[in-house]
C-alpha cells in the first residue's frame, strides 16, 4: 500500500488500491493501519494527510457515506437538505482550504453497489478532474471487497476505475495462524 499511494506526497498523485481476500485476512485492519501510519509519515514530509473509513455495509447509500466522509471536516453535518453533488462541492472546498489529500476507505463496497449502483464511486474516481490545472490532486480511495467489484460497475465507472491497483490477501497459512495467536 505505501509504494502504491506514496505518491500522493510525493509527486501529489491520486491513487486507486482494490483489496480483496476472504473474510478473516485482514483486509479492514490493514487499511486502518496503514491510513495512521501513513498519515503520520506523510506529516513529516510536509503533507497533511487525512483518511475517512467508511464500512458500506452500515452505509449502503451514497448520501450516507458522503456524510460519514465530511463528518471528518464537519462533525455534525446536517443529514438532510444537500445533494450528493452539493455534498461533493463541499468536500472539494475542505480538501482545498486545507491543503489536504483525503484517502477515501469504502469497507464491503460491494454491498454500496448493489444497493446504490455505482454513482458515487464514479463521482469520487472523478473528483480531482475539476482541480485547477497544476494543483495537487487531493482524493484517493481505497476499496475493499470479498470479491472484485468489477462486475457489478457500469461501464462509466469501469473506465474510471481500469488504472486501479489490485491487492489480494491470501488465507492465512497454519504457521501464519500460530504466529498470530502467539502474539495475541
Amino acid at each position: 500500500l505505501f509504494s502504491i499511494l506514496k505518491s500522493t506526497v510525493e509527486d501529489g498523485m491520486n491513487q486507486r488500491v482494490a483489496i480483496t481476500g476472504s473474510v478473516g485476512t485482514g483486509k479492514s485492519s490493514l487499511s486502518k493501519r496503514f491510513c495512521l501510519d501513513f498519515q503520520e509519515w506523510a506529516g513529516k514530509k510536509g503533507q497533511r494527510m487525512e483518511f475517512a473509513i467508511v464500512n458500506c455495509r452500515s452505509r449502503s447509500t451514497g448520501a450516507s457515506v458522503l456524510l460519514k466522509i465530511l463528518d471528518r471536516f464537519q462533525p455534525n453535518f446536517p443529514d438532510r437538505g444537500f445533494s450528493a453533488t452539493e455534498m461533493l462541492e463541499i468536500l472539494r472546498k475542505h480538501l482545498v482550504k486545507d491543503s489536504v489529500h483525503l484517502v477515501v476507505v469504502l469497507d464491503e463496497i460491494n454491498v454500496l453497489i448493489k444497493k446504490s449502483g455505482s454513482d458515487l464511486l464514479y463521482s469520487l474516481s472523478r473528483f480531482d478532474e475539476e482541480r485547477v490545472t497544476g494543483s495537487r490532486h487531493s482524493l484517493s480511495i481505497i476499496l475493499i471487497s470479498q470479491q472484485p467489484v468489477n462486475e457489478y460497475l457500469d461501464p462509466a465507472t469501469l473506465s474510471t476505475l481500469k488504472r486501479t491497483n489490485q491487492l489480494l490477501l491470501d488465507k492465512y497459512s497454519r504457521a501464519e495462524l500460530i504466529d498470530i495467536v502467539g502474539q495475541r
